[in-house]
């Protein structure tokens, strides 16, 4: 087997590619500059597209197709999930370590699909009604790139770059989603009417998404970030060499799930990394618009349903950055790493309560409306911090072989995707054929 992993930016990548690796000498590349860089970039890729269209659909309600777009929207995301993982999971089985320069240039194609996404939303998102099949392509390359983030872009991060860089990406991920929320909030504060066009809103974001494209070719340039041993590899390539000779060794029966190995020691982070994401995009996100108009005493299209799902959209978009940005400042302990995710979990009882109206009679009232915006906006918050912590966990353990830190980040990004998928389907199939909708009283 031909070991190109071992000199990734020496031998088995183009002389222009392994110029990537390598620091520059005379630009700046000092820690804030790094932090705000890898905070664009992840601002280039994740979630983006989607929240963008999440908040399309909450300020222009005919898009909405009395909530069946977001079933539409879940169930899309479900079989786009499913069939990304099944590519990511051959190409484990085939290669489990792509060369470095590799993943580089594919998280570079992952930023530049999102502005190409945003333009043409931008040109034409209102294109023939009511199907609108402009905003359905969107959210088909919508839910691809999250995928490949997951599969790509968040490995190669804990694995080559500091454990620290991983929250300012996260967070750059999330605050994406923030400015989309804030930008349709105030696009639409009322959520009647809207202040102006929707396009300046995509044109705005693909303007965003060219900067984040220079920020990630500035981290390329520089060589900003990387592990001092990462960089010491690339040099002479006889750490990585002697890891991958060591996993050459193993037995052919370990070989195929290898790129997926995850030492016992962080089972834990990968597991709770994976049930937030569940509560958060499964559940809480699908089904935020109906239990948000269950709370309101006048009906389902009543103002104060659609103010509370505004108000709850909002806040929740707030937190899932600040929560990724609290993560870089120090590592919790994981008892607290586990009371979060069980807190998380009591937020998900209370947002289906009141989607079910178990008892409608208090979610109707102010106290009701209250508790609902604030397990909302929890359950986006936690799954900001426990997500980013999880990856952190696995990016820093200590004593842990570098491979190992790959392939335990991998079973993250995959287990992110094909449990969160078949779950969103369910969801998302439950929502559009009315077995999951709000109910006038």
């Amino acid at each position: 087997m031909t070991n190109c992993n071992s000199q990734a930016v020496q031998s088995c990548v183009p002389p222009t590619a392994a110029l990537m690796d390598t620091p520059r000498a005379g630009l700046p590349s000092g820690p804030l500059t790094t932090y705000l860089a890898f905070a664009l970039s992840g601002a280039g890729c994740g979630l983006f597209v989607m929240n963008s269209l999440f908040n399309l659909l909450a300020n222009v309600r005919e898009t909405q197709q009395d909530g069946r777009m977001y079933g539409t929207f879940s169930m899309l995301g479900g079989a786009v999930g499913m069939a990304v993982s099944g590519v990511f999971f051959l190409q484990k089985l085939v290669r489990p370590r792509l060369p470095i320069a590799v993943e580089q240039g594919a998280t570079l194609c992952l930023i530049l699909a999102q502005f190409a996404c945003f333009t043409v939303l931008a040109l034409n998102w209102q294109a023939r009604p009511p199907d609108y099949p402009v905003i359905v392509g969107a959210a088909a390359v919508g839910q691809i790139i999250p995928c490949l983030t997951y599969f790509i872009m968040f490995p190669l991060l804990s694995t080559y770059y500091g454990g620290w860089l991983i929250a300012p990406v996260r967070a750059g991920t999330d605050i994406s989603s923030l400015i989309t929320t804030l930008a349709a909030e105030f696009q639409n504060p009322t959520g009647s009417r809207n202040r102006f066009p929707s396009r300046l809103l995509f044109a705005t974001y693909a303007m965003l998404s060219l900067i984040a494209c220079g920020a990630w070719l500035w981290i390329l340039r520089t060589g900003a970030g990387l592990r001092g041993d990462v960089q010491s590899s690339g040099l002479d390539g006889k750490k990585e060499q002697s890891e991958e000779e060591e996993e050459e060794r193993q037995p052919a029966s370990s070989w195929t799930l290898r790129g997926f190995a995850c030492p016992r020691s962080l089972l834990g982070p990968v597991m709770g990394g994976t049930l937030v994401q569940v509560v958060q995009w499964d559940v809480a996100v699908n089904v935020m618009m109906i239990g948000a108009s269950m709370t309101d005493p006048g009906g389902c299209d009543g103002p104060q349903g659609a103010f509370v799902n505004r108000t709850a959209l909002t806040s929740a978009w707030v937190l899932v950055p600040l929560g990724s940005l609290i993560s870089s400042l120090a590592p919790c302990a994981r008892r607290t790493f586990y009371a979060l995710t069980f807190l998380q979990l009591v937020s998900l009882a209370f947002i289906c309560g009141a989607v079910f109206g178990t008892p409608r009679s208090f979610w109707v009232t102010w106290q009701g409306q209250l508790l609902y915006m604030l397990s909302i906006t929890v359950c986006g918050g936690l799954e900001g911090y426990v997500t980013t912590m999880a990856y952190r966990y696995l990016g820093d353990a200590e004593g842990v072989p570098l491979s190992l830190r790959q392939s335990a980040s991998s079973l993250l990004s995959l287990l992110s995707v094909v449990v969160i998928n078949p779950i969103g389907i369910v969801v998302g199939w439950l929502i559009s054929t009315g077995r999951i909708a709000c109910r006038d009283p």
